[in-house]
């Protein structure tokens, strides 16, 4: 399987990242300082752990809207990581 899209929301800065197309060749994240770039990466880093196991839990839910999605039950109800592969002709 080949990765060729995700999008992240209401992860730790990142509202909505909008769906993020992966290139054959090359993709690359731009962007100032804190504007979430390196939570991108630990978002996808959750797809597929390598040797550490890490899950989606409170701690990494956007902090502002936090209480408010508790209580109106967004939050139970959020999946974060959404990812679009694409099978190789051998799978």
């Amino acid at each position: 399987m080949k990765l060729i899209a995700f999008q992240v929301e209401r992860f730790r800065n990142i509202l909505d990242s909008g769906v993020i197309p992966i290139d054959d060749s090359i993709t690359c994240l731009v962007g100032k300082n804190e504007s979430g770039k390196t939570n991108l990466l630990h978002a996808l880093h959750l797809i597929k752990p390598a040797p550490v196991s890490r899950e989606f839990d409170e701690h990494q839910y956007t902090r502002w809207l936090l209480r408010g999605d508790q209580r109106s039950g967004v939050f139970g109800k959020t999946s974060p990581i959404g990812v679009w592969f694409e099978l190789t002709d051998q799978e």
